[in-house]
């Protein structure tokens, strides 16, 4: 929640909380027209190559289409870096439990 004129900040999406990064959102507009959110202001947040590719890969909405997506960007362990292996492994609990109760 936010005042018209105020900000918000968010965490980056993919990024493990133990990164410390975030997005930050502004509420525009007047009281006269409301308010609206404004365009996520994302510069701490960017990924690139095998990263971006587990992050989109994590953020499938099934956990099955996830599961098998993950499998096939992590399949080269040689190729991935820290931030690839940590994306991967904090998507895991949410994709078992996703699965557990489809």
């Amino acid at each position: 929640e936010a005042d018209i004129g105020g900000e918000v900040t968010l965490d980056c999406p993919c990024f493990p909380s133990s990164y410390n990064l975030h997005a930050y959102q502004a509420c525009q507009g007047t009281f006269t027209d409301g308010g609206m959110w404004g365009e996520p202001l994302q510069s701490e947040c960017s990924l690139e190559g095998i990263s971006l590719e587990v992050c989109e890969a994590s953020q499938l909405e099934s956990p099955q289409e996830a599961a098998e997506q993950l499998s096939i960007v992590t399949a080269s362990p040689e190729d991935l870096d820290p931030l690839d292996v940590s994306i991967a492994a904090e998507a895991l609990p949410g994709l078992l439990e996703e699965a557990a109760t489809d």
